[in-house]
């Protein structure tokens, strides 16, 4: 079960790094020379997060926390608002399909990763006290927070920008100094 979790929390953190990397590059724009620059800002992050990772002690990382839930939070309200307002002033593109054979693995990849925290279900499991209410709680927030929030983000950046939506949704939204800023911090 460790080397599960271990190996499973090594490949989310390397698709957050390549999410950042893509994320600071639209945004930061780095010109001619983009290998170069992609190289800086990987050693770069590795260097600002190696040290957090090395924090034993969760409460002493509250406030890098409360700083990046800011940022979530920001970035999902912003991608809605512009979700909504392109829905609202164009109405969807004429490309949107229900469906499609040859993007399936792609969703099925973004659909895995939508699953990230399910490793640390059993030490959620385990650090409860009354293990009971485990199950309704789990479900309940699974529905909640998967089958009405993530799917209805999903759609609705998909029916605002049809094929032309990042599969990174921030990344899809009109750039300004507000939603690079907003975009960065999200990184």
């Amino acid at each position: 079960v460790e080397a599960s979790l271990i190996l499973s929390q090594f490949a989310i953190c390397c698709a957050m790094l390549i999410f950042s990397l893509q994320a600071i590059e639209v945004v930061l724009s780095p010109g001619p020379d983009a290998r170069a620059f992609r190289v800086w800002v990987m050693v770069a992050m590795v260097v600002l997060v190696a040290p957090l990772a090395w924090i034993r002690r969760i409460h002493k990382l509250a406030v890098s926390n409360l700083v990046a839930n800011v940022f979530v939070v920001a970035g999902i309200g912003m991608s809605l608002y512009f979700f909504i307002a392109e829905l609202a002033e164009h109405g969807p593109p004429p490309d949107v399909r229900w469906g499609r054979a040859s993007t399936f693995t792609l969703f099925l990849g973004t659909s895995c990763y939508t699953f990230e925290g399910i490793p640390l279900m059993l030490p959620i499991y385990e650090s409860m006290r009354d293990k009971a209410a485990f199950p309704r709680v789990f479900n309940l927030t699974f529905w909640i927070a998967v089958a009405v929030l993530e799917i209805g983000y999903a759609l609705l950046g998909y029916l605002a920008y049809g094929e032309g939506v990042n599969p990174i949704s921030i990344l899809s939204v009109p750039l300004n100094k507000g939603t690079r800023a907003v975009i960065l911090g999200f990184a």
